[in-house]
C-alpha cells in the first residue's frame, strides 16, 4: 500500500494552500525568511514577463532550464465560477528546523499565515491559459526528475493590486506543534 502525503491543512483539519517552492528573483531574497520563517525552501529563478494588450507569456527558468511557463489570452466570456471554490488562503506550512547535532528537527511546526487579508485588488483579468512545467525540482531532486503533470487548466485569472504586508496578517503562527 502506498503512503499517503499528509498535508499541513490536514494536520489541522482546515482548508487552505501551501508552498512546495518560492522561486525568487534575487540571490538577496534567498536567506531571508526561508524555510526557517514560512516553512518551505526558496530556489533562485529567472522571471521573464511579456504582457500585451491580448495577453501575457511568462516564463521561469532554474538558470538555463525552462521550469514553468504559461500563455495567458485574456478573454472577458470567462468567469471564475470554475475554480472560485477553490482555497489558496490561509496557507499552511509545516516548518522543519533540524537539529544542529543529532538526526531530529528542533522546530516541527504547522504553520498558517493569510496574505490575502493585506492585498487591496485594484482590477481582475480573467481569461485562457495554456500551462507547461519542466523538471522543478532541479536543484533538490524531490520528485526524482519527474515532471509535475498538468491534469486541467481551468483558466486564468491576472490580479493587479497592492500587497502590504502587516504583522497581523504577514506573519506566520504556530497552531499545531507536532514534537
Amino acid at each position: 500500500m502506498g503512503r499517503r502525503e499528509r498535508r499541513p491543512a490536514d494536520l489541522v483539519r482546515r482548508r487552505g494552500g501551501r508552498h512546495l517552492l518560492l522561486r525568487v528573483r534575487g540571490p538577496a531574497r534567498l536567506g531571508r525568511h526561508g524555510r526557517e520563517a514560512w516553512g518551505y525552501p526558496k530556489a533562485y529563478a529567472r522571471v521573464e514577463w511579456d504582457e500585451s494588450e491580448t495577453g501575457l507569456v511568462t516564463r521561469v527558468h532554474d538558470y538555463d532550464t525552462e521550469v514553468f511557463r504559461v500563455e495567458v489570452s485574456f478573454d472577458d466570456s470567462v468567469d471564475a465560477s470554475a475554480w472560485e471554490h477553490l482555497r489558496i488562503y490561509p496557507q499552511y506550512q509545516v516548518r522543519a528546523v533540524p537539529q544542529a547535532a543529532g538526526s531530529g528537527f528542533d522546530v516541527l511546526d504547522v504553520i498558517t499565515r493569510d496574505p490575502s487579508a493585506d492585498e487591496i485588488r485594484k482590477q481582475t483579468i480573467l481569461g485562457r491559459a495554456e500551462v507547461s512545467i519542466g523538471r522543478v525540482d532541479i536543484a533538490n531532486g524531490v520528485l526524482g526528475g519527474e515532471p509535475l503533470k498538468v491534469v486541467e487548466v481551468l483558466g486564468a485569472e491576472l490580479r493587479v493590486g497592492d500587497y502590504r504586508s502587516t504583522a497581523e496578517n504577514g506573519v506566520p503562527r504556530v497552531v499545531r506543534s507536532l514534537l
